[in-house]
């Protein structure tokens, strides 16, 4: 993390904090979401020669998942707050393949609103069908999945 902070500071990205080593990164900038994304992509080919898939989201999007989950009421889960996780979809799907999803059983619960997947995972990530990979493909979009504290910890940075 601290050699894609620096890389990413070279690229004139300010204030930059990151958050354990999950990939998440919070900066200033007055760019546009979509260039900061073709940004840090180009950066990280560049300097570590792979390609990943970058999704940019201002903090208050993040203060927003929070308050609009269908499983975190007023602060209070009625259920053990480690079930849930939040995948982020690089955009809204189509209502065909929320559909199409709809129509699968899983055992886990979940709530699709707007681009991001609100996930009740009742015997935890490494044993749901609902995996970032499994959404990618259904939904016809890129995603990245995180836990819930990870989420609030985001809204807090």
């Amino acid at each position: 993390m601290a050699d894609l902070a620096a890389a990413l500071a070279d690229v004139s990205l300010g204030e930059i904090r990151t958050y354990i080593q999950s990939g998440n990164i919070c900066f200033v900038s007055s760019e546009s979401c979509l260039k900061l994304e073709n940004l840090i992509r180009d950066t990280i080919a560049d300097r570590f020669g792979f390609e990943v898939p970058v999704l940019v989201r201002e903090q208050k999007y993040f203060q927003k998942l929070i308050s609009q989950s269908p499983f975190y009421d007023a602060g209070k889960p009625n259920f053990d707050v480690q079930q849930l996780h939040v995948t982020l979809l690089s955009k809204k799907p189509t209502a065909k393949a929320v559909a199409g999803l709809a129509e699968m059983e899983f055992g886990d619960e979940y709530e699709i609103v707007r681009d991001a997947v609100y996930l009740r995972l009742l015997t935890g990530y490494s044993k749901t069908k609902l995996t970032n990979g499994f959404l990618e493909k259904k939904l016809g979009v890129s995603a990245t999945s995180r836990n819930w504290k990870t989420i609030c910890k985001l809204a807090e940075m």
